[in-house]
């Protein structure tokens, strides 16, 4: 950053710190669900801990499962990128999937090359396993599992701020069923802490986080005179939350 692009300054920080500060918080569990990877942060007092954990069940693998779905059931579906569109418009996750399985509505989506595509049990089949997938990766039970291995004295605080980010975060219905499922699994004692944040603009929280940042006078950034003087070292010594 200095040497190629001479940036006058520079801070380097988990963005699911930058979730969090989005969110008005300094301590709390971020969810991220993105394409690639769901990342797990538990962040105490605005330093993320060690118990952070990662799953490679992510956006990517939905709408690869419901792209091929929809080919299998003999639906003209072309690209996997259509497949994505169909996730985010007409994907939804229910708060008892038993239920719901029995009454899903067809709908008929049309897309970009006028193709219609016809859905229904895949609407609610395809986010199912964000919950219950086949090497059972449940962002539920991962939730549990981080704050239960967190220290004792931090796990109320945990439970009780759950910051959903990410695109994927954004499907219907996750933020609700989310606290039921958690709810289910937590202990007795910390059943009535649980709270899911799920923000309307989530899947920019670490672009809003990172803008609160930057308007802090008191930060300090690195300069390039410092990376002159120290090197490398001087990003450990000035960013004690870098990724």
């Amino acid at each position: 950053m200095f040497e190629v692009y001479d940036v006058p300054g520079l801070y380097i920080i988990n963005q699911s710190c930058l979730v969090l500060y989005a969110a008005g918080k300094f301590t709390g569990l971020v969810v991220d669900l993105g394409d690639s990877y769901n990342h797990f942060y538990p962040i105490f007092d605005g330093y993320s801990t060690k118990y952070a954990k990662w799953s490679k069940s992510a956006g990517k693998d939905l709408t690869e499962f419901l792209y091929q779905s929809l080919k299998l059931s003999g639906q003209n579906i072309k690209y996997l990128e259509y497949a994505k569109i169909i996730k985010e418009k007409a994907c939804y996750i229910p708060l008892d999937y038993k239920e719901e399985i029995k009454s899903v509505k067809p709908i008929e989506y049309k897309l970009p090359d006028s193709t219609s595509i016809n859905i229904k049990d895949l609407r609610i089949k395809c986010p199912e396993l964000l919950f219950n997938s086949d090497n059972n990766d449940s962002i539920a039970k991962t939730c549990i599992d981080i704050i239960k291995g967190s220290k004792l004295e931090i796990q109320k605080d945990l439970m009780n701020c759950i910051v959903l980010s990410g695109g994927n975060s954004m499907l219907p219905g996750l933020s609700e069923r989310l606290t039921k499922e958690i709810k289910y699994l937590a202990p007795e004692n910390l059943k009535e802490e649980v709270k899911v944040i799920s923000s309307p603009e989530r899947q920019y929280l670490s672009f809003i986080g990172g803008q609160f940042l930057s308007e802090i006078s008191t930060l300090k950034w690195i300069k390039k005179n410092d990376y002159e003087e120290e090197g490398n070292s001087i990003v450990h010594k000035i960013c004690p939350n870098m990724p």
